[in-house]
């Protein structure tokens, strides 16, 4: 039997076996509040499909950071050990642990399979489950521990078995219980990502790079050491202000992705007791400052985060051309019709 090769949400190039990625975990939108309907003389409860048609996030957002991995096949991601996954998987399965509903066994044993993700936990690992229930979780004892690593791995394998098939659901800030699923970017297309959001409208030309996005947040904290004596005070504002500078310059659209705080704050308090370098900060903190630039490039190139689906066997990355020449082709001929239109009114 061939493969199951996938296709990238932004660009529609074929993701093939052992090819660089980025995972997203997305929950689906709804409207603020559910709509009383009547059908057939019966009345019904239900949400939207949305709460506002703007953004990338108008259907599907981000329920935790990027998970940098490279494609293992038949819809499965080997995830690549970095520090910024280690953080979001913690972030991840956080959330699940706290917010996921149980999924029971359905008629069709083979695929409407059961998923209790606490009860996941307790059969994969010995240390994460009891992990979960601590605070604070992300620290850097916890991110930097193998053994906790290996275990969200097995745990994110056996999961993502269950997410594939749509049986894991979850609530976020609030509305009604929503699916889960994956979203997957190229890591090329990642980059080109980044690129549009620097090149994109007035919001961002200030910004040239990820560094100058850094550089900026750094500059604003001498205004707050300088306003206040109290070094409690000062530290707590560094922080907060170091966050809101970031989102700011990153992408003015958005606000910080999930997980982006806890990540923030992780490295950010360690520099401002002097832990942390700069230039360690900033390799520290440039994948989260990327993560929020990737999200502007969305916004600026008007597209939509979808979850994934499987490609054909396509190992030449011949359906990836052929969508390129069809954008291409349309692209010339939409530009033809604009540019007759301003001929004709004198624009």
């Amino acid at each position: 039997m061939g493969s199951f090769n996938t296709s990238c949400f932004a660009s529609q190039q074929t993701i093939a076996e052992g090819d660089r990625c980025f995972v997203l975990p997305i929950i689906q939108q709804a409207s603020f509040n559910p709509v009383s309907v009547t059908h057939k003389g019966l009345n019904h409860s239900v949400y939207g499909a949305f709460m506002s048609t703007c953004y990338a996030n108008a259907y599907w957002t981000p329920f935790a950071g990027m998970l940098e991995a490279t494609y293992a096949d038949y819809g499965r991601f080997t995830i690549l050990d970095t520090p910024a996954n280690r953080t979001r998987l913690l972030f991840f399965f956080d959330k699940l642990a706290h917010h996921a509903a149980v999924t029971h066994l359905g008629e069709n044993t083979s695929h409407d399979t059961a998923i209790n993700f606490k009860q996941l936990l307790t059969e994969k690992s010995a240390i994460l489950g009891k992990l979960l229930s601590e605070r604070p979780l992300i620290t850097l004892d916890t991110v930097n521990s193998e053994a906790i690593f290996f275990e969200m791995v097995e745990v994110w394998e056996q999961l993502t078995q269950s997410v594939s098939e749509s049986r894991l659901f979850c609530t976020d800030l609030y509305g009604p219980l929503k699916p889960i699923q994956l979203a997957v970017l190229q890591a090329d297309a990642c980059t080109n990502l980044v690129e549009a959001c620097l090149t994109a409208d007035a919001r961002y030309r200030e910004l040239t790079s990820v560094r100058h996005a850094f550089d900026l947040a750094i500059a604003d904290l001498a205004s707050v050491k300088e306003s206040n004596t109290d070094k409690q005070w000062v530290h707590i504002k560094q922080l907060e202000t170091f966050k809101e500078s970031i989102k700011n310059y990153a992408n003015k659209a958005q606000s910080l992705p999930p997980g982006a705080c806890a990540e923030l704050d992780l490295h950010m308090d360690r520099y401002l007791t002097q832990e942390l370098s700069v230039e360690a900060l900033y390799c520290a903190v440039s994948p989260t400052i990327n993560s929020l630039l990737v999200l502007g490039g969305l916004d600026a190139l008007n597209l939509t985060i979808i979850p994934m689906r499987y490609a054909p066997e396509d190992y030449s990355n011949e359906l990836g051309q052929a969508y390129a020449q069809f954008v291409n082709k349309t692209s010339a001929a939409v530009n033809a019709i604009r540019a007759a239109w301003l001929a004709e009114s004198g624009d």
